[in-house]
This record gives structure tokens, C-alpha cells and sequence, in this order.
């Protein structure tokens, strides 16, 4: 499953200012989908001057070329447009200071990376909380990290509009890039605004709106008009990003909020109804394959011993061949014992005949409680004399140690064929006799 999103975008100039400083654009790149908000400063045309140049900038950075590591390709792209906006100031004397704050958002394939220059923001809605993936690069959160000032004291502070970074204001400038990609989860929500929007509605406000019920269009036009209704000081860019499909079930990410300086990921669990049906799903599709896995290691060694015994009876039938060829070459001519198994074999060959041929197991058993009944031999000997075979066959036939002996009383195991042919072996000890 790839990740699928959606995206919405408004811009005003606020109820004050007379021009809109803030620009944006959202553009499909070979490197994947861009999000792009600057917001100028250095006076209003100056401002408007370098946010468009920031962002022209930055899409044609992306536009270019394909870039393998886009991390770096982030910084670069800021690197370029704080090139061209510093150049540009430089030519003409009257765009001299102007500057911008940055905020890139590129979504490739499955994965999310961002960077930004001064205190614009990017922030994430997921699991009904709300973070922010950006540290502003601002006067007084060095105050807040320093301990000269409370969060709460930043939020009113004369200078809280100072920033210490900026595109186009010096020759070189040093972005802060995501260190790591975002994995966001479906439902998740990110934000990306200027200063117009969190300065005039809190952060709480922004969770209350991202967690309506309305469109993220009408979502984002609800972030708006809560900022026009507070004031509108300044100007508002907003850019939302929803999250549709993904392929992951846990949202990964690095919290800025409350200006934390932490290095590691938080992990956001998804919320447990949809963790449980997407533990059920794999179950569903886990335990099918499991069973399989089960009936295929059966059915692996079924044949393997079914392979291995017919293997044995091969051998067994070439052995009993062996010797049938060996007896005829040398005119070996069977004896014939007159014993207790000949005299109750003879009495009962006829009756026995079509239960033999018909209904006989793999193997006879010659004993007392069998239904060929006999007595069992009285010697090693006699047997084989009988049956034609070798003793190391019939200890084959009855998994018999090689230092085993029949004893007296003891019950023999044969197989069918051994048997058959005994049978034949009578008979024919029979018309010979006769002769």
C-alpha cells in the first residue's frame, strides 16, 4: 500500500496589513509532491519581493533535477534561494535587507521530509494530539532554551516577532533539516502556516479545528477565519496535508512543541480500533498461510517415507530376485520340512486361497491369533529353508536387531510377497514329492 493524501491551501493579507507578504505554492515535482510557504519581511513590497523569489526558487530547485539523497537536497534548495534573494539585494539597493522565513514539505513515495528557516511552522495532528515538527528560529525561544524567560512570558514578549534566521539576509544561511523522514499513519494531519495563524490562535484552537468534522478544505478555512476573528494582525498562509492510505499503523516523528531540544523519534501508537482490525486482518491472512505451511510439511513427509519404503521393497524384491536366479544357476532345489506349519498350511491352502489374494495385509503375521493360522518355527533355519530368504532380510522385514534370533514361540512377521511365495515353494515341494 502507497501513501495516499490529500491537500488544501488559503492565503490572506489579514485584517492590518495592506499587502500580503506571505507567499505559497504546492507543485509536482520529479522529486515528489512540494509544499513551499515563505513569509517576507523588510517592508511590503521588499517582503513580497523575497518570498516570491524564495519560493520560484525552491520549486525550480526540485523541477531540475532528480536528487537521490532528498535531505540534502532540502538544504540545498534553501542554500539556492538565499542565494538568489541575497543577489538580488545586492543589484538593486532598494530590496537591500529584505528577507523570508522558509517552510518545505516534500512528500516522496511513502516517506515525508521538511526543513525551515525562521518561525513559520509545521505542525502534525495524529491520534487527537497536536505537535510541532518545527523549533523556531526566534529571539525569544534562545530566551526559553537560555531559561531567561517562561514559554508562557514568550508568547507576549515585545520582541517575540524577532527572528534570527532568514533567507536573503546574509550570503550564507544554515536551514534546519528533518534528520529523519516522517511516517505518518492514515487520518494524520499536517499544517504548515506563517506566524499569522499560530500567533492569533492558539494551539488548542488549531487541535479543536484539525479534529471537526468537516472537509479539510472547510477545515482550513475554519483555521482562517479563527485567525481573522482574533485579530488578523499579520498576514495567513496555510497549508493542510491529509493523510488518506498509508502503510503504516504507527506514526513517527520528532516534537518540537514546547521548544524541546529532544533527538529522539516519538512513536505514536495507532488508535486501538484500528489496531484491531489490522491485527485481525493479519490474522486472517497469517493463519491461513500457517496451516498451509503445516499441510505441506505432512504431505512432504508422507512422500518421503512413502519414497523410502517403496525404496525398501525395491531392494527387497531385487534381493528375493537375486536368490531365485542364484537357486536355478546352481539347481538348488528347496527341502521340504515336515513340521507342524507345513501340516496346518496343507489343510487350510484351499479355503485360505481367495483371502489370501484378496483381503491379505502388507504384512502375515504366523502365530496363534492370526487368521492364517500356524505354529511358529521351531528354528532360523527352517525358515529360511522354507522361504528362500536371508537373515538378514527377515530381520529387515521385522526391524530385528542383528544379534536377534527367533526363539522358539516367538511371532514372525512376513510380507505378502514372502508369504505368496511360500505358498508357491509348497506347491511345488508337492509335485516334486510326488514325482
Amino acid at each position: 500500500m502507497s501513501l495516499k493524501f490529500i491537500y488544501s491551501e488559503t492565503t490572506h493579507k489579514g485584517n492590518i496589513r495592506k499587502e500580503n507578504e506571505d507567499s505559497c505554492q504546492i507543485a509536482e515535482t520529479p522529486n515528489g509532491t512540494l509544499f513551499v510557504i515563505c513569509d517576507g519581511m523588510g517592508g511590503a513590497a521588499e517582503g513580497k519581493k523575497a518570498s516570491n523569489i524564495a519560493v520560484a526558487s525552491i520549486v525550480e530547485f526540485f523541477n531540475k533535477t532528480v536528487h537521490e539523497n532528498l535531505q540534502i537536497a532540502l538544504y540545498n534548495a534553501l542554500a539556492f534561494a538565499n542565494e538568489q534573494i541575497y543577489a538580488t539585494a545586492q543589484m538593486y539597493p532598494a530590496y537591500k535587507g529584505m528577507g523570508t522565513t522558509a517552510c518545505v514539505v516534500l512528500l516522496y513515495e511513502n516517506s515525508i521530509y521538511f526543513a525551515h528557516v525562521g518561525d513559520s511552522r509545521i505542525y502534525l495532528h495524529t491520534n487527537k494530539q497536536l505537535f510541532q515538527l518545527t523549533k523556531d528560529h526566534s529571539f525569544v525561544n534562545q530566551l526559553v532554551d537560555q531559561g531567561t524567560i517562561t514559554i508562557e512570558e514568550s508568547k507576549t514578549h515585545q520582541q517575540k516577532n524577532r527572528i534570527l534566521k532568514a533567507l536573503g539576509v546574509h550570503q550564507k544561511v544554515e536551514p534546519t533539516i528533518s534528520s529523519e523522514p516522517l511516517l505518518l499513519k492514515k487520518h494524520d494531519t499536517l499544517i504548515i502556516c506563517s506566524d499569522g495563524l499560530n500567533d492569533m490562535v492558539a494551539d488548542q484552537n488549531i487541535k479543536s479545528l484539525i479534529e471537526t468534522e468537516a472537509t479539510l478544505l472547510q477545515k482550513t478555512e475554519n483555521l482562517l477565519n479563527k485567525a481573522l476573528e482574533n485579530g488578523g494582525k499579520d498576514n495567513i498562509t496555510i497549508q493542510t496535508i491529509q493523510i488518506l492510505e498509508s502503510p503504516y499503523i504507527e506514526t513517527v516523528f520528532k516534537d518540537k512543541t514546547l521548544y524541546l531540544e529532544s533527538n529522539e523519534p516519538i512513536l505514536v501508537v495507532a488508535d486501538e480500533n484500528l489496531k484491531k482490525k489490522r491485527i485481525k486482518m493479519l490474522a486472517i491472512i497469517l493463519i491461513p498461510l500457517f496451516l498451509l505451511g503445516i499441510f505441506l510439511m505432512v504431505n512432504n513427509k508422507n512422500e518421503t517415507i512413502e519414497e523410502e519404503y517403496c525404496e525398501e521393497e525395491q531392494k527387497a524384491e531385487t534381493s528375493v530376485n537375486n536368490t531365485d536366479e542364484l537357486d536355478k544357476t546352481n539347481n538348488i532345489t528347496l527341502e521340504t520340512k515336515n513340521n507342524t506349519i507345513d501340516e496346518i498350511l496343507d489343510t487350510e491352502i484351499n479355503e485360505k486361497e481367495n483371502l489370501i489374494n484378496k483381503k491379505i495385509p502388507d504384512y502375515i503375521i504366523l502365530g496363534e491369533k492370526t487368521d492364517v493360522k500356524a505354529k511358529t518355527i521351531e528354528t532360523l533355519s527352517e525358515l529360511k529353508s522354507l522361504f528362500n530368504i536371508d537373515t538378514l532380510r527377515l530381520q529387515k522385514i521385522n526391524k530385528w536387531s542383528k544379534d536377534y534370533n527367533p526363539k522358539k514361540g516367538d511371532t514372525i512377521f512376513l510380507t505378502k510377497k514372502d508369504y505368496d511365495k511360500y505358498i508357491l515353494n509348497k506347491k511345488s515341494s508337492k509335485v516334486n514329492n510326488k514325482k
